[in-house]
């Protein structure tokens, strides 16, 4: 009962939040590594090779197991299922979870990609120790066509009722937010020439990053209002020595009993990330493609990301607008939005960090983006070339006038001079 995974005498094994295509599998490897945790049981053979949840319903070996483990645990929306991510279970269902998983055997760790707040805030409750890692959208999109994770996420938080977000924590900001999402994301729709999303991930691509946002500001709202460890995958994938990895981690709040573990645990977790992000499967699935005829490095496939990230989606304005109100409306937001957005490589294209200068701004991304005709953002700031616009229509209304009024004039003044010049034909008749 000395070990990381009991905490009072009860079991209480180490779970790490995160979300589909962030680096989980990576993240989570050098964490069984570290840990020394080597429980692969009850888990179909395909879950066992590659991602290793244990607590996933559609891994279970048992039926009767994958039924009881998706009362509470969200399926990640396979094969175009519906799912939904953003309702809760009761208190008696969640225990179950971990009493069937218990007798499978006392395993140390494990990550799960679907979880909200609420999952997040009740395993608090239980004393798990707990961190969430993230990766940044730049760094997740463009995604494959058949991975439908995020899309999904976004669906759901667009049908579920207001009653249910409510009841989530950090629930009433939820849903303001969501709503606001929602009119930024109908209003540009309807405002603009949809040709602008060809060649692109077009508008399923957004709906995408917007389900990235909401599952990790929900995640990071929650998270941070418990003191639980939130860091991005880029602090420590882009360190530029061990040493500087460490400090990020330990920053986080990450090395202590309520998360990852000891300095040990931490400083071996480090050692064996950066020894399997040498590996390029580890990074990105389809890393051989990208590089082709270069050398691999974290730093060189983030920068690929990035430019992909710019050149094939249209999630920047989108993201910029939503960020741009939450800063401004929600609370704490501005904290979260400054943790989501932290780590870049060094691009211009950090458009969501405020403590970023000489960069690309949000008007810059947006005209960019949206060239062709008027663009205003429902309930947030209107675009540079909107306000251009704008401004430019009094001052041709103002020209038009001055022209008639100049037409007016001349008008006037050709008839002044032909009435003085009939009058002075007039008056040399009446001397004739």
């Amino acid at each position: 009962d000395d070990t990381p995974s009991f905490h009072g005498g009860k079991w209480r094994p180490l779970i790490m939040l995160s979300g589909p295509e962030q680096s989980s599998t990576l993240v989570s490897d050098a964490i069984r590594k570290a840990v020394n945790e080597t429980f692969l049981g009850g888990i179909v053979k395909g879950c066992r090779e590659t991602n290793r949840e244990l607590l996933v319903p559609e891994c279970q070996a048992s039926k009767q197991r994958a039924v009881l483990y998706a009362k509470c645990i969200p399926s990640l929306g396979l094969h175009g299922q519906k799912t939904e991510f953003w309702n809760t279970c009761s208190s008696s269902d969640f225990e179950n979870v971990f009493r069937e998983a218990g007798k499978l055997g006392r395993w140390k760790f494990t990550k799960v990609l679907s979880f909200n707040g609420w999952h997040l805030e009740t395993l608090h409750k239980r004393r798990h120790p707990l961190f969430v890692v993230f990766r940044k959208p730049e760094h997740t999109f463009p995604i494959s066509k058949k991975d439908r994770h995020y899309f999904a996420f976004w669906r759901s938080l667009m049908s579920t009722t207001s009653e249910n977000l409510r009841m989530l924590p950090a629930g009433a900001d939820l849903l303001r937010l969501r709503n606001h999402a929602r009119n930024v994301f109908n209003g540009i729709l309807k405002q603009t020439d949809h040709r602008i999303f060809s060649g692109t991930t077009g508008i399923r691509g957004v709906q995408e990053c917007l389900g990235h946002f909401f599952h990790f500001w929900h995640l990071i709202t929650v998270a941070k209002s418990l003191n639980v460890p939130v860091f991005s995958v880029e602090s420590l994938l882009l360190a530029h020595s061990r040493d500087e990895a460490l400090i990020a981690l330990k920053a986080s709040g990450a090395c202590t009993s309520l998360s990852i573990g000891s300095a040990d645990i931490c400083e071996k977790f480090v050692d064996y990330l950066r020894e399997l992000q040498t590996v390029p499967i580890m990074m990105h699935l389809n890393v051989t493609e990208i590089f082709e005829e270069t050398s691999f490095s974290s730093v060189a496939l983030m920068r690929d990301r990035e430019k992909k990230y710019y050149e094939q989606t249209k999630c920047a304005p989108f993201l910029s607008a939503v960020t741009s109100w939450c800063r401004d409306n929600i609370r704490n937001c501005a904290t979260v939005s400054d943790l989501y957005s932290v780590a870049t490589v060094g691009t211009s294209l950090d458009y969501l960090s405020p403590l970023k200068q000489g960069r690309l701004t949000k008007d810059d991304i947006f005209n960019r983006t949206f060239a062709r005709g008027v663009l205003h953002l429902p309930g947030g700031e209107k675009t540079t070339e909107t306000k251009r616009l704008e401004m430019s229509l009094p001052y041709s209304v103002v020209y038009v006038v001055m022209f008639m009024c100049a037409l007016i004039t001349l008008a006037g003044l050709l008839r002044f001079f032909r009435n003085e010049r009939e009058v002075e034909i007039g008056r040399q008749k009446i001397e004739a």
